[in-house]
Formats: structure tokens, sequence, C-alpha cells
């Protein structure tokens, strides 16, 4: 069939719609410029008993489709026949809407269900966790027919649930709870030795437990055959075999060094081995992450000489690493040493959370423009906290639970994480879901600050965490277990004794951390310093441009390199971020590729300014002078090299490149459509305009400011230290205090 075309040329020219006639026998085709002299073209074709036509219309504007309904309406039936552009039912409905108008449309959406049906379906899914489908059948159980799956996912979504599926698979984390003792990584590793034959690489073999991340490491080969490996996996059944978590499946991946016989041996075992899919490293990571540590804490630190020394540091490390060497995924306890038993302080009691707290129900009605407050908890005993306002009508629940202070509340599904804490003035009156149970401490028995404390320990985390353990992915704790944990319980006067005595120190903390933020912005003063000292140390001199006092300046290349740093003497490009405020970076570069010929014009020399000339916005206009290059490097395209002359010191020059009035000249003469990709010309460093004291002034200044960029590294420096002592002190308070294992 052929297709007619809509000649919008003819209706320009000759303001008439043009009907072209296809489908005639013999490939014939009529043409008619005029709509109206339509029906007798046809009646002319019929009468030659042509076959079956098609009259093809295109892209209709509404003037045309005014023109086509009056003229097709006259053919009544035969239209039908006829029109191919469109359906004959959308034909007969610009007649309908040419005649009557357009029917309105339906607004979206319809109206809510009643509070019953929807509390309904929250409870349905709350207490089976079952999916839409299902709810859905459960409601028709009850008569209720008029709803459908699209409001039951509404109705959810509102009340923060998540799906079916989200809310009953498992996770890796509980698989590991279950099986992680029974599972093993093993992977090589080499480490270099010196020997009476020169530099050598000496092989090792790495087993770990994915639960414990206890760790084998087997004696050390340089020639890590089938023998060697069958050897090293003998023994590490053989250390293995008496434990009650024997190894059931070892995970590795496919390097060729694990054979047939290292399967078989295992296999002989009743131990199953899994080969991970090819290049996929991050799923064997747990053993990555373990060879990384034993390389950067232990093997890179010395000069090994020959197995017998490789063998000794690494057993003697390892057994460091099992033994003494915390670990997060162990609540920082070693792999094998399992947390000692709590000791109270003063040797005294322990009692469970339901001798001194009881469940408390403040019942709150929720009704359409009453404003209430809403409560959450923080993670690791962080606190309370007053998470926002809403309006009755905003809420799916119909009831909500009044908080009180030194109330005791927690999250149901994340207290596993520490989301527990006592009731503060801040929270006082705030409401809280069904997902917040709160307790009512016995005042008798307890301090709400005793409890404050103890809500902030890692024993208490595991212990909610154990309790909140299972196989639904739900992992929300039943609140009469939560008053089954049991917790330390002095008489009143020593908790108050020791709650005095870490408050103090909590004080003293936070005293210490004001202080710490008052040093960083003394230093963040001190890194501005240099900046002032330049502009003020110039302001008297003559300016002058760029131009005088470089020799030379030059662009580089930028060829095809592979994606790692070269090694040795081969050629390189440079990368942009070799040049930072910092200094030079020779590191930072890409291999030149075998086959290409390197411009040794274009290698960076000693005393070289290098400017990032493209680049993103915040990288472009940096500087740095070149000191103790690695030979065989070359410029990119990206960078401008600058030769200066004896007028200047080249580490001045890079210390005015970044003081304020060169950066905003060349903020100024950036160019480029997005901020990820700008540029500046070589014309404009050229002309940059610049101030230059005589010589020794220059050296004078340089050594002023480099002194004051060493003293604010050191003041960076002393400000990690003292956030890692602060982030720890308090920690170590409470392991005193609570009779905890450090």
């Amino acid at each position: 069939m052929g297709h007619g075309l809509w000649d919008r040329g003819d209706i320009a020219a000759k303001g008439s719609t043009r009907v072209e006639i296809t489908g005639l026998q013999w490939g014939h085709s009529a043409a008619v410029d005029d709509a109206a002299a339509a029906p007798q073209v046809l009646a002319q074709l019929d009468r030659h008993r042509f076959p079956r036509l098609e009259v093809v219309w295109a892209d209709t504007r509404p003037s045309e489709r005014e023109r086509l309904v009056k003229f097709g309406k006259a053919l009544g039936k035969a239209i039908e026949e006829l029109i191919s552009i469109v359906s004959p039912s959308t034909f007969y409905r610009w007649c309908r809407e040419a005649q009557f108008g357009k029917k309105p449309k339906h607004p979206k959406g319809g109206q809510r269900k009643p509070r019953e049906i929807r509390e309904l379906v929250i409870q349905i899914a709350k207490t089976t966790g079952f999916g839409y489908s299902r709810i859905i059948g459960e409601l028709r159980k009850l008569g209720i027919k008029k709803i459908s799956r699209q409001t039951v996912r509404n109705i959810l979504k509102e009340a923060d649930i998540q799906p079916g599926p989200d809310r009953t698979s498992d996770c890796w984390e509980n698989f590991l709870q279950r099986h992680g003792e029974t599972l093993w990584a093993v992977d090589f590793f080499s480490v270099k030795s010196v020997t009476v034959r020169g530099l050598r690489d000496l092989y090792l073999m790495a087993f770990l437990c994915l639960k414990t991340r206890e760790v084998i490491v087997t004696s050390s080969t340089e020639h890590p055959n089938s023998a060697w490996v069958k050897q090293q996996t003998e023994r590490f059944i053989e250390q293995t075999g008496n434990r009650t978590e024997k190894p059931s499946i070892v995970i590795h991946d496919r390097d060729t060094k694990f054979t047939k016989e290292f399967v078989a041996t295992l296999k002989a075992k009743g131990i199953r081995t899994n080969a991970l899919p090819v290049a996929s490293p991050n799923l064997n990571g747990r053993v990555e992450r373990f060879i990384q540590t034993i390389k950067y804490e232990c093997l890179l630190k010395f000069i090994l000489f020959g197995r017998r020394h490789v063998d000794h540091i690494v057993a003697e490390w390892v057994t460091y690493y099992n033994q003494v060497r915390s670990h997060m995924e162990r609540g920082h306890l070693p792999p094998i040493r399992e947390a000692p038993e709590e000791e109270a302080v003063s040797n005294g009691p322990r009692v469970p959370l339901r001798d001194i707290a009881r469940p408390v129900l403040r019942e709150v009605i929720v009704q359409a423009g009453i404003s209430y407050r809403t409560i959450g908890v923080k993670w690791w005993g962080e606190g309370a906290y007053e998470r926002q306002t809403i309006d009755g009508s905003q809420t799916a629940a119909s009831k909500l639970w009044l908080v009180k202070k030194d109330d005791l509340i927690i999250n149901k599904i994340w207290v596993r994480h520490g989301s527990t804490a006592v009731a503060s003035d801040a929270v006082d009156g705030c409401a809280a879901s069904n997902e917040f149970p709160t307790f009512e401490l016995n005042p008798k028995k307890v301090l709400p600050r005793w409890l404050h404390w103890l809500s902030k320990t890692r024993t208490f985390w595991h212990q909610c965490d154990a309790l909140s353990m299972g196989t639904s992915g739900k992992n929300r704790i039943k609140p009469e277990k939560f008053l089954a944990i049991e917790v330390p319980l002095p008489p009143l006067s020593e908790q108050q004794k020791i709650v005095e005595w870490i408050d103090a120190v909590a004080t003293r903390v936070e005293e210490a951390r004001r202080l710490r933020a008052e040093l960083a912005t003394e230093s963040e003063v001190l890194s501005s310093v240099f900046s002032f000292v330049m502009e003020t140390s110039t302001t008297h001199l003559n300016t002058s441009t760029l131009l005088e006092y470089v020799e030379r300046h030059d662009s580089g290349w930028s060829p095809q390199c592979g994606d790692s740093p070269a090694k040795g003497d081969e050629w390189a490009v440079l990368k942009t971020t070799c040049v930072q405020w910092d200094g030079f970076h020779p590191e930072e570069n890409k291999s030149l590729l075998v086959g290409m010929t390197a411009r040794p014009n274009l290698a960076v020399d000693q005393g070289d300014v290098l400017i990032t000339r493209a680049g993103p916005v915040n990288r472009v206009g940096v500087a740095c002078v070149v000191n103790e290059p690695r030979p065989r490097l070359m410029l990119s395209d990206k960078l401008v090299r600058l030769k200066t002359t004896s007028k200047i010191d080249p580490d001045y020059l890079a210390l005015f490149l970044r003081t304020p009035s060169a950066q905003e000249y060349f903020r100024q003469g950036k160019t480029g459509l997005a901020e990820s990709q700008v540029n500046i010309s070589r014309e404009k460093l050229r002309r940059l305009p610049i101030k230059v004291p005589p010589l020794d002034e220059q050296r004078r200044l340089t050594a002023h400011v480099q002194h004051l960029q060493e003293t604010l590294v050191q003041a960076k420096r002393v400000h990690r230290k003292i956030d890692s002592e602060l982030s720890a002190l308090l920690p170590s308070v409470l392991n005193q205090a609570f009779g905890e294992s450090a």
C-alpha cells in the first residue's frame, strides 16, 4: 500500500487542502486540490472498478479539521472507507466536539478512604508482613471490596511502611550473624624480601573468618606451586578442625594458583569452595582489606631479609591482630577475644530493666486542626529530639502517646543502633507513635542520668542488638524483651557520685571542644595571613605585567596515555592535579603509550613555574614551583610553564599568583560555558598585573610566608590529634564507670 503525504507547500501557496488518493491498481494515484471535489473523483474511480481506496491525511491543523468535518459529514458512512490518517471513531469525535464542544476532563484522585479502613490496612501490614495484593485479599474477606492496590500502596507509603519484599527480605548482616563463623575467605599476597640472590617476591596465603575477622596466615615461599598451596590448605584445616563451628565454605577469586588440588583438599573434609566472578575484588573485600592492613601497619615498615624473617614478623603481627587489635565489626574487640563479663560498679547487682522501668501509655487522640510535636531518637545514644510539628490531618495514626521528662524512650527498629534515650526538657510534652515505646522510671531505684549515660555504652547497644535480630528483616525489638535486658544498679548514693563524675568530665570535654573550635578559627585566619603579607608588602611598588619577568612560556600536549603512572625511566605526561598550592606532585602523571614518540622539549625542569589553565573553575589559576622533578615528565596542554628571568624568584612568583588580586584577575579572565570546564588564555596570563620588589625582599617575603604555611600545617595536625583524643575520652570514662572492656 502506498502512503499519502500532506503537502504543506501547496497549503501555503494555494491556501487549500490537498488530498492524495493512493492504493490504485497498477500503482496509479490521483490528487485533488480541494476536498470538496473528492467524492466526485472517488465515484468516477469506482465506476472503473478500482480496488479499495485509501485516503491519507497528515498533520491536520484545527482549521483543517473543521474543513474535513464540514466535507466529511456529507459522505456519511462512506467516510469510514476513505479516511486513514485516524480511525473513524476519532473523526466522529471531532464531529461531536464541533457540535457540542469538548468533554471536560475529570479531576485526578478520589475521596480518601475512611480512617477505620486506613488503620486496618496498616495493622494488617505490620502484623503479617503481607504485600499489597494479599492485603486486598484480607480486606475482601472482611467485606471491604471498593479498594484498589494503588490505594493500599498510598496508605502504607504515608505510614512509612515499605513494600512487602522490603519488609520481609533478609539481609547480608543477618546472614553473617547466623552463619559467619563457618564462612571463610582466602587470597594470596606478596611482599618484597632481600635475599642473597637480590630482591625477591615472597608469597603468602591469608584465610579470614567473615564473622569474627580471625585470620590465619601461612608461611611464605618464593614458588607458590600446587604442592605448596595444598600443604598450606591442609594446615588451615588442621588449625580449624577442632572447633565447634568448623569451616563450611571457603570463598576465593579465580587466581590460577587455586588449583584442582586445592579444591579437592577442602572437599575431602566437607568444605565447599565458592569461586568469585572474574575481576571482582570487591566481592572478596574483607580479605583485600586485611592484606592492605598487614602491609601498611607491618610489612612496609621493615626491610625484610629472607623467608625466616618474613615468617617471624608475620606470625608476631597476626597474633597481635587476632588477640589485641580492635575491630569495629566486633564492637571494637579483637577477633578471637570475647567481651569480658561486665561487673557493676562497686560490685553492685545486675537487674532487668523491668525492675526499674514500666511501660507507660499516655493516650492522645489525634484531631485535625490541632498541632502535635513529634519526637525522634538519634542513633548511638545521641539523645531524643523534636522532629517536627504536624497537624492532626497530616498523620494516619488515630492515637499518639505523650512523652514526659525523664521517660526512657526507644525506637523499636533502630534500638540495635543505640536509638535509646532518656527524655530531656527539650522533648517534654512531645508525642510519639507506636514505633517509640515509652517507659516510666522508678525514682526510688534509679536516677534518670544513670540510665542516660548507660544508654551511651557499646555493651548496652550490643544487648539491644542481640534481642533485635531475626530472619524476617524487620529487626524490631519487642518491649517485653527490651525490659529483660540486665543493667548494673548500685545504690542511689553511688549512682549519684558516678553521675556527677561523668557530668564533670563531659563538661570538660565540651569546653575542650569549644577551645578547639576557637583554635580552628585562628588557624583559618592564619591561612590568609600570607595573602595579607604579600598584599601589604607590595602596595608601594609600581605595577608591571608578568611578561616582563618571563623568558619563555609554553603549553604541552595531551597524547593518548595509559591509566597508570610511569615507572622507572618511562616518559609520562603530567596531569593537572600535579599542581597544588602546597607544591609540585610528580606522581600525578600518566605513562606515555608504547610506540609514541616523546617530546623532550616539553620535559619540566627544576625552577619551572606551572599554572593550570583549563579544568574545573576552582582548579584554574593554581600555581606551584617544580622542585626536584622526576626526569621525563612532560607538560600537558592544560598546563602553562613559565621560565622566569633573573629579576624574579620562582617561589615568589608562585606565592604572588595565590594572592587575592591575582586570583580575582584569573576569575575575571576565565571563559567557558560550564563551571566544570573553563580556561584562561596564555595571552591573559602574560598581561597579569604584578608587583615585584627587589630580589632580596622577594626571598625574605617568601621565607616568611613559607614559615606561616608550615605553622598552619602543624596547627591542622594538632587539630586532628585533639579531635581523636576528645572522641575517645568520654567512651573511656563510660568504660570505667560501667565496668566495660576498653
